[in-house]
């Protein structure tokens, strides 16, 4: 890793469920930290996990990719491995992948990574680990930025698109491929942005969005409900993860931009955000019939009202929200309500994968 030119890193680990220790950072003391601290145990979530950190890293800068260690079979994912090849062609992302021992399946781990740019290798002894990250290495600092600016950065409207030529210095090459850029581009980074800094901060009791630059801090929209800084506050104060009923393993497996229009000098955007969510509730907190319907489909009746139960579900939820220029002139969100352009439901239990009785 180059900390020094921009390069940064997030660290997951995942057995049943995942968790992220460190969220995008260039601190090294911090991530050798993170590292020394995990341990092998539990069952295999490869599959999520790994939709999740596509998901998580399609808006950074600069080059991307996954890399993914595992000494088994994924035995609990909801999404399969070719929701994670899906997942990652979309975004242009590959997905390197480090098989421990001989308990692999080697078979898909390999067809993952040769679909989505990537390479997958069998390592017995940490030696091996050198060329292999030599060779991602090399990859991803093969990769060439191309950037443009809007003409009027108040104003998003046009299409930018670009044909690429590569030359070598013999003249020997031909055209890549053509790239467009359309102003809901920009907001559907902007979005996805605002969705991973929110899931951090809600699920762990973290500064996350509102240290993140992405929504709008002052005084007065901490002291507006409807204002996300006043929302995040809120959940940083109920103490994420430690609160009652919280959710503790998130994973935003698909997003859109459903409708961008112009407001007076801001922007309001609809979008619609997917999750797959585990999470403890004692049944008698429990209010959607969805999620009762389950337990009582796995267990009958349940007598105690206090009994706890490990729900997995998926989940929909759409969103509007404006953006208006902060005062250091940057587009940040400032206001976020559930509310669909069409009036319908805005947050949806689509289906409970399992129940476990806690």
């Amino acid at each position: 890793m180059q900390f020094d030119k921009g390069d940064e890193i997030e660290l997951t680990e995942f057995s049943e469920s995942a968790y992220v220790c460190k969220s995008f950072t260039d601190n090294k003391a911090d991530i050798f930290q993170a590292v020394d601290g995990m341990t092998a145990y539990g069952s295999t979530r490869l599959y999520d996990t790994l939709i999740s950190e596509i998901e998580r890293i399609q808006s950074r800068g600069n080059a991307k990719c996954v890399i993914g260690f595992t000494d088994g079979y994924d035995n609990v994912s909801v999404y399969s491995a070719q929701d994670v090849v899906n997942s990652a062609v979309a975004y242009n992302i590959p997905v390197f992948l480090i098989g421990i021992g001989s308990g692999c399946d080697a078979s898909t781990l390999q067809y993952i990574a040769q679909s989505t740019g990537g390479l997958y290798q069998n390592i017995n002894d940490l030696s091996s680990l050198e060329s292999i990250y030599d060779s991602i290495y090399k990859q991803e600092k093969e990769v060439y930025l191309l950037e443009y600016n809007v003409v009027d950065p108040d104003n998003f409207e046009g299409v930018c698109r670009s044909d690429i030529y590569v030359r070598t210095q013999d003249g020997n090459g031909g055209y890549v491929r053509g790239f467009s850029f359309e102003p809901r581009d920009f907001f559907a980074s902007m979005y996805n942005r605002f969705l991973i800094a929110g899931i951090d901060c809600q699920t762990r009791g973290e500064r996350n969005l509102l240290d993140s630059g992405l929504i709008v801090t002052t005084p007065e929209a901490y002291g507006d409900e409807s204002c996300v800084a006043h929302q995040s506050q809120a959940s940083i104060n109920s103490g994420g993860v430690g609160s009652r009923n919280s959710s503790i393993f998130e994973v935003l497996v698909y997003y859109d931009v459903l409708n961008v229009y112009k407001d007076g000098d801001g922007y309001v955007l609809y979008g619609v955000s997917n999750y797959n969510i585990s999470k403890v509730r004692k049944f008698s907190s429990i209010k959607n019939d969805l999620e009762k319907k389950a337990i009582q489909d796995w267990y009958g009746d349940v007598g105690d009202p206090n009994q706890e139960f490990w729900i997995e579900e998926n989940i929909s939820n759409y969103e509007k929200l404006t953006l208006v220029k902060d005062t250091d002139g940057k587009w940040k969100f400032l206001t976020r309500v559930y509310e669909r352009e069409d009036g319908n439901k805005a947050v949806t239990i689509n289906t409970v994968y399992n129940v476990l009785r806690q």
